[in-house]
């Protein structure tokens, strides 16, 4: 009887392939009488109580907690810049000077009108003492005098420019000689003892947000604790969101105004909680459920989850402190299975 080639090589494919399931079934047969005698290989972990936090997490610019720029009243040449970034400044101090003989400024002009206007009030007030003069007159004197010093302060400001409040100096934006128009920003200044962000939060998360709860702000590695100290109740157009403003100290001046920082909002917290990995759980017929170890067995836990963050999930049922939970090696346990622990 004769066989073709391609029968043959169907013939010894057929066997090979009936030998190697046979070498499977074999070897099957002895893993599964090396776990029975030895036990299942798995790796277990200690349940202890931790803390568990769910966030929302932004990028945001972080700023001082009040920040005011000083901007040009009026077009002209920078005469004197008398701050530099970094420096404390008062409210009300001189930090830039524009030339006097500006024609816009009118400087003189009003100071020559200032000091007429106080000449004359002081000798209205001496003549109504001396009964030369009306009452009315020094009531005039007095207005001319007030509207006078008044127009001498505002073109005073517009000369020399002042810091609008106290803080330190956080951006120079102009040299001495550079040009300017009016509404240039010249310097920013920045109370930074205490900073803030803002972050726009979505619909489906605002209702989680509340003012008060705690936050922290992450910039450099450094993880700097704060607290939301503003949730808007209505949606902004332009962002599509709610704003929330997070605040947070500074005392040493770690954080800069104008850096990007993470803003992270603890929506929820739970400083004693049980925390598995959602590569620890199993599941079947819609139920979840893990392997603990006691007494060299493997014993079946079904658990009710929480909450979760990341690839974090918080137990609450089903596990207390101090099981023995199986996290590696689980997918070959059945109840009752015995267990080989590796340290």
């Amino acid at each position: 009887m004769r066989y073709t080639y391609h029968t043959l090589c169907l013939i010894l494919v057929s066997s090979l392939f009936l030998i190697q399931c046979a070498k499977e079934e074999v070897q099957a047969k002895n893993m599964e009488q090396l776990y029975q005698e030895q036990g299942v290989p798995v790796r277990v972990r200690t349940l202890e109580p931790r803390l568990f936090e769910q966030t929302l997490s932004y990028n945001a610019a972080v700023s001082g907690i009040k920040e005011s720029r000083v901007t040009a009243t009026l077009g002209d040449t920078i005469d004197k810049v008398l701050v530099k970034v970094g420096d404390s400044v008062k409210k009300d101090q001189v930090v830039a000077t524009f030339p006097m003989d500006n024609p816009n400024a009118q400087y003189f002009q009003a100071k020559v009108a200032y000091e007429n206007a106080e000449t004359l009030y002081k000798r209205t007030q001496n003549l109504l003492k001396t009964g030369g003069i009306a009452q009315q007159e020094l009531d005039n004197a007095r207005t001319a005098f007030e509207v006078a010093k008044a127009n001498w302060e505002a073109v005073r400001q517009v000369v020399k420019v002042k810091a609008p409040i106290s803080g330190y100096v956080t951006s120079v934006d102009v040299l001495p000689g550079d040009n300017v128009e009016a509404g240039d920003r010249l310097l920013t200044v920045s109370q930074v003892r205490r900073m803030r962000a803002k972050v726009w939060v979505g619909e489906k998360q605002i209702c989680r947000v509340k003012p008060g709860q705690p936050a922290y702000l992450v910039w450099q590695d450094q993880r700097i604790e704060a607290t939301v100290a503003q949730v808007d109740i209505a949606m902004n157009d332009e962002h599509q969101g709610f704003g929330v403003i997070v605040e947070c100290d500074n005392p040493d001046k770690l954080l800069r105004c104008g850096t990007t920082a993470e803003v992270i909002i603890v929506v929820y917290r739970n400083p004693e909680a049980l925390v598995l990995q959602r590569s620890e759980i199993l599941a079947e017929a819609g139920k979840q459920f893990v392997f603990v170890a006691k007494k060299g067995n493997a014993l079946r836990r079904e658990i009710s989850l929480g909450r979760g963050q990341g690839l974090e999930l918080e137990v609450i049922a089903g596990l207390t402190a101090g099981d023995r939970l199986i996290y590696e090696g689980q997918q070959q346990l059945k109840t009752g299975a015995k267990l080989n622990i590796i340290q």
